[in-house]
């Protein structure tokens, strides 16, 4: 049985991060591995561009609160952290609205690893790791320069994510 490995991003939305990682998925399953593109949308620039060999897998939304409530439970010592980025801003990041669903999705497919990229899905995939309880072992791409984000943004919670993070 070919080994299974899963790569999460929220959309194929043009840019870089799409394209590397459509680019190592395909050729991941040209080497004979099994592997899943799970996205929050299954949209964007790039959709066309999914290699054949790969599975797309898509996740559903829940309420935001849920949201907040499994990275919560995924970190309850760290509240203090997931307070002013997560917990407290009035819009969500949208991709924790998809967290209660990459959990499920890594109970019932238990892929031997998965990789991420940005902010708040590396965030989401290593707390619904935590949550799912299984072996899966979670790889991280940081693309931001994180200092230099929270120095432009407008958004007052970037302020507080490198807390998260570190």
């Amino acid at each position: 049985m070919a080994q299974h490995l899963a790569l999460f991003i929220p959309s194929l939305a043009g840019g870089g991060v799409a394209r590397s990682l459509l680019t190592l998925a395909g050729a991941f399953a040209k080497r004979g591995f099994r592997v899943d593109l799970v996205l929050s949308r299954a949209e964007g620039a790039f959709r066309d561009q999914v290699p054949p060999l790969v599975n797309i897998v898509v996740l559903q939304a829940t309420p935001g609160w849920q949201g907040r409530l499994y990275a919560l439970a995924a970190d309850t010592g760290g509240v203090g952290a997931l307070l002013r980025p997560v917990l407290l801003p009035r819009a969500i990041s949208q991709t924790l609205r998809y967290l209660p669903a990459l959990v499920r999705y890594l109970r019932r497919e238990q892929p031997a690893a998965m990789l991420s990229a940005l902010t708040y899905p590396n965030l989401a995939a290593l707390w619904a790791r935590r949550l799912a309880g299984v072996s899966t072992r979670i790889v991280v791409s940081e693309r931001t320069q994180l200092s230099r984000v929270v120095y432009d943004s407008r958004k007052w919670k970037w302020r507080f994510v490198p807390s998260l993070v570190g």
